[in-house]
């Protein structure tokens, strides 16, 4: 991408800090890629850093700095502002938070703005240390209050001149975004039958996510995506900036869903809501916790697999119709062990004619729990249709759980 925006690279080498690091191998690599650096005659600018011990960091932000100034980066102050959203985030107490870098104009307190699908009139703007400014020049980091609503990050933020002509824009841009919504009618096709099916047999776990600020949220949403399957699917319902709320409850009782809140909460009347509709929400200060517990979640709902065990086989040799039990098959042990109330199956060749259990094992007219291999015993397995010749495979099975592939 930098090649192709024809862009300078400043390259930062970290881990410098450890013994064993090879710098060299490491601008031969760059050199590889068509980035020689300086120090080998090119162009590239390099700069060893750790990101652990802070080592050359600040070394590092000065060739930025220095590169800038080469190359004459200079900011129009006279224009309207321009901006870009860093991060934002929807504030209990304040409404509508957005961090803005701010890369063309000044940006003031009492502008009216469009970000994205939403406009507003700056009340207040905050330094990074969150003290109270007035206006926010070229390349400053500014969080604004006024917006009504929370813009997603990346996108740009526009000064405009009256709050006629931000509403205008967002109302186009509103427009717009319908428009892509609707989805013209299609003829049907044997691929959207196959797509019809193959929905239908995947299990979906159903959530709304919620967390305190875009960026967090796009990010933890990105993560979630990676644990659908073929056989599970994770459905985002829903996803938003702020604290969960009696909409997020309400949409979670039509959709089946959980509601997932992540660095946020939920008030009291949401809570009591969520308890007396039965809707669970689980609200997380660690990601590494939800994004473990939504995965658990899933591998749950996998199909388990199977395992058999081979357990003894036995051959039917006679059989014996009794009055009072019924079919009993003389048989012997040819193989293993027989066990009463263990898992069998009778096979007449190469056909299963019969799955269930041993439901009586006998040596004489003695009723037994085991039956060792090359002895002879009484069997019924609750088939009357055995015969002499059938065989016998007792077997026990072990359901395990699946996981996903990592």
């Amino acid at each position: 991408h930098a090649r192709a925006a024809d862009v300078p690279i400043v390259v930062a080498i970290n881990k410098v800090d450890k013994q064993n690091i090879d710098i060299d191998k490491l601008k031969k690599q760059l050199s590889e890629l068509g980035f020689l650096a300086e120090d080998w005659g090119g162009k590239t600018i390099t700069a060893g850093v750790s990101a652990k011990t802070g080592k050359g960091v600040d070394e590092f932000l000065d060739l930025i700095l220095l590169q800038a100034e080469i190359m004459e980066l200079k900011a129009d102050y006279g224009r309207d502002a321009v901006g870009i959203v860093v991060e934002a985030k929807l504030s209990k107490g304040k409404g509508p938070l957005a961090a803005i870098l701010v890369q063309e104009g000044v940006l003031k307190v009492g502008d009216w703005c469009v970000c994205g699908l939403y406009e507003g009139k700056i009340k207040a703007m905050y330094d990074d240390l969150m003290s109270p400014i007035t206006e926010a020049p070229p390349s400053f980091p500014a969080e604004i209050l006024g917006l009504n609503g929370v813009p997603n990050p990346g996108e740009q933020l526009l000064v405009v001149p009256d709050e006629k002509s931000a509403r205008e824009i967002v109302k186009k841009r509103r427009e717009e975004e319908d428009k892509k919504r609707l989805v013209a009618p299609a003829h049907f096709k044997l691929e959207d039958l196959y797509k019809k099916v193959k929905e239908e047999h995947v299990k979906q776990f159903k959530i709304i996510l919620k967390a305190d600020v875009g960026g967090t949220l796009e990010a933890v949403d990105a993560a979630l995506a990676k644990f659908s399957g073929e056989e599970v699917e994770l459905n985002v319902v829903h996803k938003g900036v702020g604290a969960i709320n009696v909409s997020d409850v309400l949409l979670a009782e039509v959709t089946d869903a959980v509601v997932v809140g992540f660095k946020v909460s939920a008030d009291a009347q949401t809570r009591d809501l969520a308890k007396q509709k039965g809707i669970e929400t689980r609200v997380y200060q660690i990601v590494y916790e939800l994004l473990d517990d939504i995965k658990a979640a899933l591998e749950g709902m996998l199909t388990p697999t199977v395992r058999r065990t081979f357990v003894g086989r036995i051959r039917v040799k006679e059989v014996f119709k009794l009055s009072r039990s019924g079919i009993i098959a003389g048989c012997i042990v040819e193989k293993g062990k027989a066990i009463r109330n263990s898992l069998c199956q009778v096979t007449r060749g190469a056909e299963v004619v019969h799955e269930g259990k041993i439901q009586s094992l006998k040596r004489f007219k003695d009723d037994v729990r085991d039956v060792a291999e090359g002895v002879e015993c009484g069997v019924s397995v609750g088939y009357n249709g055995i015969l002499a010749g059938d065989v016998i495979d007792v077997y026990s099975e072990e359901t395990i759980a699946r996981k996903f592939k990592e």
